[in-house]
């Protein structure tokens, strides 16, 4: 008997093997979708995942898998409303295994109604009530789950930003009814007690803690808000002083409903030299030297030294910066430097030794500077002479912007006033105003739009007794594209450039990305430096580029033609650094 059943169990096997052993590569197409419901149902399908896709797997395997099929589908439509799906199916199995599914989605389903409720003692608070305002769907708008999930989650978010670490949402629910084919939104947020900030501890010895008390913008007692917490660590990586920071509500620390804060940091290295090797448009080859004292003493003061060798300049700069209690309201900073400078329009050798005193005003920067220079210089052919001036300058900056690497909106404006008076350390005297402003405004998809602009005047009537750097000339790969760097403005009979008393300059770029980080562009520029309003001629540029999206900026090469009478008939321009 035992040998019977040892003899039918090998026949079985026998007869099994050879289905079993049969080996096939199977691919899938898909009919009726496309877009991101195509790239779903592929993610979806086992039959299709890179594996089955790549290697040969058993026959038995791809029948089992080809059966799953249609109920994964239907999981994938879900996701963005489809419920009601039509798939036809077709297994071909001669020489080359197929499987093809052809769906028709249906209809998406409805959202019939969004009930949105918010319990406990964060029910009134502005921040969670404003994410519930937002929740982006709402009844008689087509499901979205992805909608969904990005309205609870802003909703959970704001509770926690606003300190009610305890939230929970009781009900969180897509009822979905196939016969009446609609859906209801249920979320029941429970928000638990409001935590406040306790004492804060700040564990470090490198600067006096009185230099940093500025960052730390919170008070024990204050509601408790992640935000903050964010926002101090982000400032005090910003600093010099510390390479790394940590700021921890020790919850477990907890007495009550009070948070303790611990902040700790790790220094950086107190020096820091850099030599760089670059090229540019407007200085061809260039070789940088950099040196970052980064804590010279316990009160914080800091200091940079940096040299630059390129075909028109060669300088000399230090700067040596005294922050006040706090930073980042106000900083001194005395700076001294020797440049010989060699644009296409004039050459200069200078001196320089100023004290800038910068500080916040609400969302603006304002610097205030007082600087003497001696240059002796030459412009065109027959403009020399020397220079003193004794500057006095206040400059207004004001920067909003998403991100100031790589932004996909914001604005940043400045204002600016300078002037010297004749026999104060100065042997003429000027007034300069000047307005710059950039735009970056977000277009369809991953395009944005660049605008830049930037008028000025020069009120003098000793204009020719100005050193080159102190009028205006325009032209270069951060002005007008297509000319050569500050080789614009008005020129004397001899046809040599002695720059101007009034600037305009305006452009207007579309970066368009592509493939991942990189892009293209196409631009348009326009401006001019002005031997005043009576006759106002601008010089054009125009070109195409492309754009790579670095960790440190954009950075461009660009293609650009002077359409002007003065222009090149074309000239490469490379660009690189940050946004803002």
């Amino acid at each position: 008997m035992r040998c019977d059943w040892l003899l039918l169990s090998a026949g079985i096997l026998w007869l099994a093997s050879p289905a079993e052993a049969q080996t096939a590569r199977v691919s899938v197409e898909v009919a009726g979708v496309t877009g991101e419901l195509e790239q779903n149902v592929r993610s979806l399908l086992a039959l299709s995942s890179p594996a089955n896709a790549r290697d040969t797997i058993s026959t038995l395997r791809i029948r089992r898998l080809y059966s799953r099929a249609p109920e994964q589908i239907e999981r994938a439509l879900q996701p963005f409303g489809y419920y009601r799906p039509t798939i036809d199916s077709d297994l071909s199995t001669g020489g080359r295994w197929v499987a093809r599914f052809t769906i028709d989605p249906g209809p998406q389903i409805p959202v019939t109604s969004v009930d949105l409720r918010v319990r406990g003692a964060g029910r009134e608070d502005s921040l969670i009530q404003a994410a519930v305002a937002a929740f982006p769907l709402s009844a008689g708008d087509l499901l979205l789950h992805q909608e969904y999930t990005a309205g609870k989650t802003a909703i959970a978010q704001a509770a926690l930003d606003r300190g009610y670490l305890d939230a929970t949402f009781d009900t969180a629910q897509i009822r979905i009814d196939l016969e009446q084919y609609e859906s209801a939104i249920v979320l029941d947020l429970h928000t638990g007690p409001q935590y406040h900030f306790g004492p804060v501890t700040m564990l470090q010895d490198l600067v006096d803690p009185r230099i940093l008390q500025g960052y730390v913008t919170i008070t024990p007692g204050e509601p408790f808000d992640l935000r903050r917490l964010r926002d101090i660590q982000a400032k005090l990586t910003a600093t010099s002083y510390f390479s790394q920071v940590d700021v921890r509500a020790q919850r477990d620390s907890a007495i009550g409903l009070e948070i303790p804060v611990l902040i700790t940091v790790q220094p950086r290295r107190a020096q820091h030299f850099n030599v760089g090797v670059g090229y540019g448009t407007n200085t061809n080859f260039r070789l940088t030297l950099n040196a970052d004292f980064r804590r010279l003493n316990a009160k914080g003061h800091y200091a940079n030294i940096n040299l630059r060798a390129s075909s028109i300049e060669r300088s000399m700069s230090a700067r040596y910066s005294i922050p006040a209690e706090y930073p980042r309201t106000r900083l001194l900073e005395f700076s001294t430097g020797l440049a010989l400078l060699d644009p296409v329009s004039y050459s200069t050798n200078k001196f320089v030794l100023g004290a800038d005193l910068s500080k916040s005003l609400g969302k603006w920067r304002e610097t205030l500077s007082l600087a003497y220079s001696y240059e002796d210089y030459v412009v065109g052919g027959a403009d020399t002479g020397t220079s003193n001036l004794l500057i006095a300058s206040t400059n207004f900056t004001r920067v909003a912007a998403d991100n100031n690497i790589f932004a996909r909106k914001g604005t940043r404006i400045g204002f600016q006033i300078r002037a010297a008076i004749r026999g104060v350390l100065s042997n003429a005297s000027f007034v300069e105003i000047s307005v710059p402003g950039k735009g970056i405004f977000p277009l369809l998809g991953s395009s944005r739009l660049i605008t830049r602009m930037e008028v000025g005047y020069i009120v003098t009537d000793q204009f020719f007794d100005l050193p080159p750097t102190a009028r205006f000339f325009t032209g270069g790969d951060r002005s007008v594209r297509g000319y050569a760097y500050r080789s614009l403005g008005p020129s004397d009979p001899a046809g040599n450039i002695t720059g101007g008393d009034v600037l305009f300059v305006a452009s207007a770029e579309v970066n368009y990305f592509f493939y991942k980080d990189f892009g293209a562009s196409v631009f348009f520029d326009a401006g001019n430096a002005l031997a005043g309003l009576d006759d106002i001629s601008l010089a054009q540029g125009t070109g195409f580029g492309l754009r790579w999206r670095s960790p440190i900026g954009p950075i461009g090469v660009d293609l650009a033609w002077g359409i002007s009478e003065e222009g090149d008939p074309r000239r490469i321009h490379i660009t690189l650094g940050p946004d803002f």
